[in-house]
């Protein structure tokens, strides 16, 4: 039975999941939201072509009404919430969670966004599920950090289960016993391993915390009583469970004290976020005047967290490259790191293997977890170094520039697919949530498209 802690644990994430729904966004936050939105399904779009989108669409072939990012083709509700999650992964561009370690969006965009399709829901609510979604899916994250990841659970699909019934709970308008359960029904479906990395599992992993966290709302929302057990922190909880310590400090802030949204951080590489270090200390090198022809040795320092998730050294898939910092390297003081740099077949360029295979690594614990310095040896002896830290939110003084680089990422990756012009009507569909445009919006115009 859980104790009167546990239980407070829990309905107090829910009572401000609630309160954060039913009050306005700060203006930061509700921008910060519709970035993330977008992010997520501009990631799906370009990323519709590749095995696993594609072998995800073919298994589950029924027609449905919530359309397919990208495509022509539709899906039941939590089916499509399926295959938009595995999509929106599957090129690893989507954003990245720095305290919990999770990718956010890939799980609760997908069910949010089939929770609302064919609902009347304003744009301003839909960004304020989000919001909320995002809080608690981010502090049940750090609560079972970093033991869970270090014992080989996936962040993302683990607490992206709940995030994504919270979000699909909100737009249904659940009350605070249907959230509870939606959560006590995604917490039980919750799974996911790093075992399966550089693989098509990983993006299987946000796909099925999507389509798990939107099942268990449709659940809940039907007024199916959930466990009277506390599922999450109760005994035999997820929290217990998957973790050997439960960290307390981010269970009883109240939401936006702090908006731990706001150090949501977007990617400008397809790639693990534990390469993001080592590619923008490597592009500073480059910057400085390295000639990669004269480089003999790269010597790479990284944080032990690294170790497990993205050391692959020979890559044979450009699903594998994209967790090997040593490739990811490479190709950065080579030239500029491109989504076409992990297509398949794989074939790294001369330059690129020579370096690879000059590349050595040393695990520093005092390393912050996005943290890398790049080292490379000249071949008259000379040692030139930098080191960077992805992990510092990009332009947070300065949204407007963000909004411009995620639009460039938006044309990048989605021009072959949907036109610029469709591009431009995508995000500024969901530039208009916050300012009274129906959520309704963003259905219409990818079905447009």
């Amino acid at each position: 039975m859980s104790t009167q802690k546990d239980a407070d644990r829990l309905d107090f994430l829910v009572e401000e999941a609630i309160r954060v729904a039913q009050a306005p966004l700060p203006s930061d936050i509700a921008e910060l939201a519709a970035q993330a939105i977008a992010d997520a399904m501009i990631c799906a779009i370009g990323g519709t072509q590749a095995p696993e989108a594609a072998a995800s669409r073919r298994a589950f072939p029924d027609e449905g009404a919530v359309r397919i990012w990208g495509t022509q083709e539709s899906r039941d509700p939590v089916t499509a919430a399926f295959v938009n999650g595995i999509t929106a992964h599957t090129l690893d561009y989507d954003d990245w969670a720095p305290g919990s370690g999770a990718h956010p969006s890939v799980a609760i965009v997908p069910a949010l966004l089939s929770a609302s399709a064919g609902r009347e829901v304003s744009g301003e609510k839909l960004l304020a599920a989000y919001a909320a979604a995002y809080e608690l899916q981010e502090r049940v994250g750090l609560s079972i950090s970093p033991s869970h990841y270090e014992v080989g659970f996936h962040t993302t699909g683990i607490v992206g289960a709940l995030g994504a019934a919270c979000a699909a709970s909100l737009v249904l308008g659940a009350d605070r016993s249907q959230l509870r359960a939606a959560i006590a029904y995604a917490a039980t479906g919750a799974s996911g391993l790093k075992s399966v990395f550089g693989s098509a599992g990983k993006p299987l992993n946000a796909g099925n915390a999507a389509s798990t966290g939107l099942r268990a709302a449709l659940l809940a929302a039907t007024g199916l009583a959930g466990p009277a057990a506390d599922t999450v922190f109760g005994p035999q909880g997820l929290a217990p469970t998957h973790s050997s310590s439960v960290d307390e400090a981010s269970l009883s802030q109240a939401f936006g004290e702090p908006w731990y949204i706001r150090s949501l951080l977007f990617k400008f590489s397809s790639a693990c976020f534990g390469t993001h270090g080592a590619i923008m200390a490597a592009g500073l090198l480059k910057d400085a005047g390295v000639d990669v022809s004269r480089v003999r040795k790269v010597h790479i320092t990284v944080p032990p967290i690294t170790r497990t998730v993205c050391t692959i050294p020979d890559p044979k898939t450009g699903q594998e490259a994209k967790f090997s910092v040593a490739f990811t390297t490479a190709a950065a003081l080579e030239g500029p790191i491109l989504t076409a740099s992990f297509a398949e077949p794989y074939s790294p360029s001369g330059t690129v293997r020579s370096l690879m295979d000059a590349t050595t690594l040393t695990f520093d614990d005092s390393y912050a977890k996005t943290q890398t310095k790049v080292a490379v040896t000249l071949d008259d002896g000379i040692i030139r170094s930098a080191e960077a830290n992805a992990g510092t939110p990009q332009w947070r003084e300065h949204p407007r520039e963000q909004r411009d680089a995620l639009r460039a990422k938006a044309h990048d990756l989605c021009d072959a697919q949907i036109g610029s012009e469709g591009v431009d009507r995508l995000l500024g569909a969901a530039h208009r949530l916050a300012s009274g445009q129906s959520a309704g919006i963003l259905q219409e115009v990818i079905e447009g498209l």
